[in-house]
């Protein structure tokens, strides 16, 4: 089962947490963690393409700018 880097870091925190993502092109949102799930590629299991993923299921909550100032509130 394949799982991201991005949801092995999740995984230690716990579902409710609020956590600041900042992404490569530097933008930085506020995200609620909510949970955890396991999905697939649609196929059969029987199929040798057949993938197993671990996903994570995030709120958001606000985009801020690059210097670090809550800019837009997009409602919880």
């Amino acid at each position: 089962m394949y799982i991201s880097s991005l949801v092995k870091k999740l995984l230690n925190y716990e579902n409710g947490t609020l956590l600041e993502v900042t992404w490569k092109d530097r933008t930085s949102y506020y995200y609620t963690l909510e949970t955890f799930y396991d999905s697939d590629n649609g196929l059969e299991m029987e199929v040798p393409e057949y993938r197993e993923y671990h996903a994570a299921l995030l709120r958001l909550h606000e985009s801020k700018d690059n210097n670090g100032f809550p800019k837009t509130t997009l409602g919880i």
